[in-house]
Parts: C-alpha cells; sequence; structure tokens
C-alpha cells in the first residue's frame, strides 16, 4: 500500500474507528509479546542478539511512530528529541566527532535509515554511514549564547528524512577561548527521554579524555524540550531550548 492510500483510508476512518484500530494493533502487540519464546537458559529481561541482515522488521512504537511521519506532509519534528550542552575547556571538533561516531558504533539505532520495501517499513543498518557533525561559525572573542540558540532551535526544529537521513544530528560552536556550544538532535523512532540520560552519561567520558573539555549540563537550567505532537493540520510549537548554565 503505497502514501496515498494509506493516507486515505486512515483519512476516512471516523474518530470511533480510529479508537478501534488503536485498541486492535495494542491487543496485537501484547498477544505478540506473550508468544515470544523464552531460550532455555536466558531470564525474560534478557534480550537476545539478532542474526545479522539486509533490513530488520520495525517495533510497534516504532511503526506508530513512522505512520505519523508518513502522514505528515512536507515532514514534521514533532517527535524531535533535542539537546543542548556546553562544553568547557580545550576542544578538538575532529576528536569531538570521533566520540560521537563511536557512540553511533554502539547504537546501531543511531545508523539506521527507515524505508519501505514491498509496501512495509523496514530497518536499514548502515555499517559505515556518511555522517558528520556540522560546524557553525562563531564570534570571536565575545561568547555569544543567543546566536548558538538560535541555531541549537533551528536544528532541533528541521525534519528527520528518514528514507534517507540518520536520526541523529549533531552541530558544534565556538563560544569562546574556552567554551563551546553543542547541539544533539535525535528522532523519537530512536531515543526517548531516558535513552538520551544514558547517552549524555556516555559522552562524558568519551568527549573528555580526548578533548580536555568538561560537560556543563547545568542541572538547574537544562531544558532539551520535545515538541508535543499537534492535531493532523495543526501547526507544531517551536522547541525552545535553554543553554546550561
Amino acid at each position: 500500500m503505497d502514501r496515498a492510500t494509506l493516507q486515505a483510508k486512515l483519512g476516512a476512518l471516523t474518530p470511533e474507528q480510529k479508537e478501534q484500530l488503536k485498541k486492535l494493533l495494542a491487543a496485537k502487540r501484547d498477544a505478540a509479546v506473550k508468544r515470544a519464546p523464552v531460550a532455555a537458559g536466558r531470564s525474560e529481561s534478557e534480550i537476545p542478539r539478532v542474526p545479522e541482515a539486509e533490513d530488520y522488521a520495525l517495533s510497534f512504537a516504532q511503526k506508530r511512530l513512522w505512520m505519523q511521519e508518513e502522514l505528515s506532509e512536507g515532514g514534521s519534528a514533532a517527535y524531535n528529541v533535542p539537546l543542548a550542552v556546553v562544553l568547557r575547556g580545550e576542544l578538538d571538533v575532529a576528536a569531538l566527532e570521533r566520540a560521537l561516531r563511536s557512540l553511533m558504533a554502539r547504537h546501531a539505532v543511531l545508523r539506521t535509515r527507515f524505508v519501505r520495501r514491498n509496501g512495509e517499513p523496514r530497518q536499514v543498518i548502515e555499517s559505515a554511514p556518511e555522517w558528520s557533525i556540522e560546524r557553525w561559525p562563531g564570534r570571536e572573542p565575545e561568547t555569544d549564547h543567543g546566536d548558538f540558540q538560535r541555531r541549537a532551535e533551528a536544528l532541533a526544529n528541521r525534519p528527520f528524512a528518514l528514507e534517507r537521513e540518520l536520526p541523529f544530528r549533531a552541530a558544534v560552536m565556538r563560544l569562546g577561548a574556552q567554551e563551546h556550544g553543542l547541539a544533539l538532535v535525535f528522532h523519537h523512532i530512536a531515543c526517548d527521554g531516558r535513552s538520551v540520560a544514558t547517552l549524555t552519561t556516555m559522552l562524558r567520558p568519551l568527549i573528555s579524555a580526548p578533548c580536555s573539555a568538561s560537560i556543563a549540563f547545568g542541572a538547574s537550567r537544562r531544558s532539551a524540550i520535545v515538541t508535543k505532537p499537534k492535531p493532523r493540520g495543526a501547526r507544531v510549537s517551536r522547541s525552545t531550548i535553554t543553554i546550561a548554565s
């Protein structure tokens, strides 16, 4: 089924039918989880390693997000998960990019494209993706957090093209001799709020070791804002990112 046909069929559903569809999908998901076999010697909480393949099926949650993206006209930033942090100290941007690539190497979902094959969404993991950190010119010698914040908000509100683009982007900007701004944006199909917290914890040693920089997340003022999804046809509000103090 192509995108236009899918949109037409879903658009023709009444509110009651849409609610029934949601319940049916939830019931199928729960049934599949209950039917999933547990291998001998492995606990139910242990996640088995999936054999290597050309592509993979999406989880139920990923399918819902993928469908939302398919229904959005021109793409949507409603499910972008942004994070802006300040790096203080000497920073080697090339080393920073290597650190982020190391993070992507550990987590296959960050180097995954979501494509349509035979009418169904599939995950394609890139072994050596073409990815680089964006470098934004800063103003010397003055520190300009406002300019960085505007750029970070624009990055956070730029839709992902999941079929062609990886669900992770990053940009860095020099704010001063010993200070840089780092903007990260993930698509919710690849992570959630808890995942971002885990990733930032992993980033500390990856960045600090080669760059001699410390990451200031500013617990009191940090705000990684996720834009809330709006009804179809409504304008999505822009993200507001508060730079860590």
